[in-house]
C-alpha cells in the first residue's frame, strides 16, 4: 500500500511540475518581444566580456522584475521591459553576468536534478526547504562569480541594482520569477565577504568530503 501511495504522489507530483512549466513556458513565448539590434549588440558585448559566446536567446518579458535565465535545452535569458532604462550601463553588465554565470555553470541542470529528487521525495517536507536554500546558495555562488575580479566600489553598485529589483514598485506577476526580499537581503549582506580565501578554497571542499 505504501509503494503504491508513493508511486501515486510521484506521479501526481510529475504532472503537476510539468503542468506549472509548461503553463509558463506558454506565458512566456505569448508575451514577450524581442530586442532591438541595438540592445541585441550590446547584449552581445557582455556576453563576449563575460566569455560566453554564443550567448542564449535574449527577449524582453512583461512580468519579470530583473534578468532571469528560463530553459534547459536552449536556454532564454530574459529582461525587463524598462531594463536598459531603469539600470544604468554598469548595472547592467553586472546583472548580465551574473545570469550568464548561471548560464556557463549549467545551473538549469542542476534544477532540473533537484526537481526530480523533489518529485521522488514528495512526502518529506523537508525537501522543499532543502530546494529553496539550494537555489539561494546558487545565486550566492553567482554572486561571487561576478564579484571576484571587480574592484571593491562595483559592491555598492551591484548591491543597488538587486535592491532595484527587489523594489514593490517593480513587483512581477509571473510564478517562479518573483523576487525574494529577505533573500535579496542576504545576497546584499554577503557581497561584503564575495572573496574566497585560499584556506577556504582547500579545507571547505576536504571538510565537506569528509562530513
Amino acid at each position: 500500500t505504501l509503494v503504491i501511495v508513493w508511486i501515486g504522489g510521484v506521479i501526481v507530483t510529475i504532472w503537476c511540475t510539468a503542468l506549472t512549466n509548461f503553463r509558463l513556458a506558454r506565458v512566456v513565448k505569448a508575451k514577450s518581444r524581442q530586442l532591438t539590434s541595438q540592445q541585441l549588440r550590446e547584449v552581445d558585448r557582455f556576453s563576449r566580456s563575460a566569455g560566453v559566446f554564443p550567448a542564449p536567446e535574449v527577449r524582453f518579458s512583461p512580468d519579470i522584475d530583473g534578468p532571469a535565465l528560463l530553459g534547459v535545452v536552449n536556454p532564454l535569458l530574459l529582461l525587463p521591459p524598462r531594463f536598459f532604462d531603469r539600470f544604468d550601463r554598469s548595472e547592467q553588465a553586472l546583472m548580465i553576468y551574473h545570469e550568464l554565470a548561471h548560464f556557463r555553470r549549467k545551473d538549469a541542470w542542476w534544477n532540473l536534478l533537484f526537481c526530480v529528487l523533489r518529485c521522488v521525495f514528495w512526502f518529506n517536507p523537508l525537501i522543499l526547504m532543502a530546494e529553496r536554500r539550494f537555489r539561494l546558495d546558487q545565486e550566492l555562488s553567482c554572486d561571487q562569480f561576478v564579484m571576484s575580479d571587480e574592484p571593491p566600489s562595483q559592491r555598492a553598485l551591484y548591491a543597488t541594482a538587486m535592491l532595484k529589483v527587489a523594489s514593490p514598485k517593480y513587483s512581477s506577476s509571473l510564478i517562479g520569477f518573483r523576487n525574494n526580499s529577505p533573500e535579496i537581503l542576504t545576497r546584499v549582506q554577503r557581497l561584503q565577504h564575495h572573496r574566497i580565501s585560499p584556506a577556504q578554497s582547500v579545507f571547505g571542499p576536504v571538510g565537506f568530503a569528509l562530513l
